[in-house]
């Protein structure tokens, strides 16, 4: 068994803590990143309908229909 592990480092409770919290940090800004791409997606798409004139139902039922897509829930 000590021969398995020789040459391997492990990290001390504190290094462990400061690589947790980068680690929380990076996936939190990662997640804002994704919701600021998709609401830019999402706010162009109506400004284009209502720049080619469509009706606020039309606008409503893109919301509805991009709503019920898997996942966005």
């Amino acid at each position: 068994m000590e021969s398995i592990m020789k040459g391997k480092s492990y990290m001390t409770k504190q290094q462990e803590k400061e690589f947790e919290k980068l680690f929380t940090e990076k996936l939190k800004e990662q997640r804002f990143q994704g919701l600021k791409a998709g609401a830019t997606g999402i706010l162009g798409a109506v400004l284009n309908m209502c720049n080619e004139g469509k009706s606020v139902e039309d606008i409503k039922q893109f919301c509805v229909t991009s709503l019920g897509m898997p996942g966005m829930k």
